[in-house]
């Protein structure tokens, strides 16, 4: 009677178990179009960092994105760096309210990947 009531209390801690498991799961929210699209920012600085230098930077206290492109051969030295682009991008209106900082992560994505282009184009001729 003790073995089939200890298993009764088993099974029941396992269904509690995989009850707060899967409710767990469900609470884990899916990325938004925003989050992914600056994650493929990050990629692609990380990718291309041998032809490219991009600084992608976020600051979670104004919810910014912001993206600096320097060329490879930048000196880091020089008080005045020779951007290749910047922008700034206010993610506030990421919740699927409105799409104008998609819109804008995704012309920054577009300008990158130009200018990642341009970047191999020119290191190719150089070789």
């Amino acid at each position: 009677m003790k073995t089939t009531q200890r298993k009764s209390e088993l099974v029941i801690r396992a269904e509690e178990l995989a009850n707060k498991c899967e409710a767990f799961a469900k609470s884990l929210k899916p990325l938004s179009d925003c989050e992914e699209v600056v994650l493929e920012i990050l990629r692609l600085a990380m990718l291309n960092r041998e032809v490219i230098h991009i600084f992608p930077s976020y600051y979670p206290h104004v919810n910014d994105f912001d993206i600096t492109v320097l060329p490879k051969t930048e000196s880091y030295a020089s008080a005045s760096q020779h951007k290749l682009y910047e922008n700034s991008v206010k993610l506030v209106d990421c919740n699927g309210k409105s799409d104008s900082a998609l819109k804008a992560l995704l012309a920054i994505e577009d300008k990158l990947l130009e200018l990642i282009a341009e970047a191999k184009d020119k290191q190719e001729v150089a070789a």
